[in-house]
């Protein structure tokens, strides 16, 4: 019972992970990805303010013959 009340009490779990598909130029593979927001991302510091980044490189399933990296 007191569990139940302290989890009506927790703040509600943040969004984690943002997820995206990339289409490859060469077969026309869809492949799926997701950037991890707590540990995937870069800050840099630029006058007015800070820009987050990241750099995945993707490459399907090679079902087509395809080893295309897609970045």
């Amino acid at each position: 019972m007191l569990k139940k009340l302290f989890n009506f009490f927790a703040p509600a779990p943040a969004k984690r992970y943002y997820t995206f598909s990339v289409r490859c130029k060469r077969c026309g593979e869809v492949v799926q990805a997701r950037i991890d927001l707590d540990n995937d991302l870069s800050v840099e510091y630029e006058e007015g303010g800070e820009t987050y980044y990241t750099r995945k490189v993707l490459m399907g399933s090679g079902a087509n013959h395809c080893y295309q990296q897609m970045e």
